[in-house]
């Protein structure tokens, strides 16, 4: 019994939500709407090392960048704030306007994260618990009652299925290890065969384009869009903030 409540409490830190309202959030706010943009973009950058991201807090920093006339470093906020909240409709807009300005077709989310976009990060968070919940209630009651009992044959599976595929849907919402990506910068970028300065250059990337990071060697890395692979000095991309704490 001990155990299964130490895993339930262990799986309900999970929920606990990656922003919070708290003072510097008020005052990045107050700062936003006088004007002061990079003072805002600078809190609401501090806030977010403090307490981690969240879809909220990267849709503000994008808001901010957008005002600050930097649409690419916009792009790379929208974007992270697209796969922690795929349905909401602001950042999706937003996220069109700043490409449209770098001249571009709005990105689109990797299939994995399609496949579980019916839930926002909070959505998943709540839902993976609140099934942890139910399996514990359900097997406690199968002890005491000959209904519970009986059903666990396709009860038990049926709610385990259900808690992996919110687990599944949480670890792809929040963490993103499987896509680490980067923007390329409103000036653009060629392609390197070598990360080397006299390596051949061979294709140009445009300003705002996504790129998939697949190595990192000193202050270069190798980055791949579609058939096109490439190393590239990583000063000229940006990379998008992680989704964990410390980013």
């Amino acid at each position: 019994m001990k155990i299964i409540f130490l895993i339930l409490w262990s799986v309900s830190l999970l929920s606990l939500p990656a922003g919070l309202q708290v003072p510097e959030w008020v005052e990045a706010e107050q700062a936003y709407t006088e004007g002061h943009f990079s003072v805002a973009y600078g809190k609401y950058l501090s806030l977010r090392n403090t307490v981690g991201s969240s879809a909220a807090l990267e849709f503000n920093l994008g808001n901010s960048a957008m005002r600050l006339n930097q649409p690419d470093l916009a792009l790379a906020h929208y974007r992270v704030a697209q796969w922690l909240d795929p349905q909401d409709p602001d950042i999706q807009l937003n996220l069109s306007k700043a490409a449209e300005q770098l001249r571009l077709p709005p990105p689109e989310l990797p299939r994995l994260r399609r496949g579980f976009s019916g839930l926002s990060l909070q959505g998943w968070s709540i839902a993976l618990p609140l099934c942890a919940w139910i399996l514990t209630l359900y097997l406690l009651l199968g002890i005491r009652m000959q209904t519970f009992r009986e059903s666990r044959p396709w009860g038990v599976p049926l709610l385990a299925l259900m808690m992996l595929l919110c687990l599944c849907g949480y670890w792809v919402s929040r963490s993103a290890p499987l896509f680490h990506e980067a923007v390329v910068s409103a000036d653009g970028v060629t392609l390197r065969f070598e990360p080397l300065e006299d390596a051949t250059e061979y294709v140009e990337m445009a300003g705002g384009e996504i790129l998939e990071v697949t190595e990192e060697l000193r202050d270069w890395l190798k980055v791949r869009s579609g058939d096109r692979e490439g190393w590239v000095p990583a000063d000229q991309v940006i990379r998008l903030p992680g989704m964990e704490r410390g980013i």
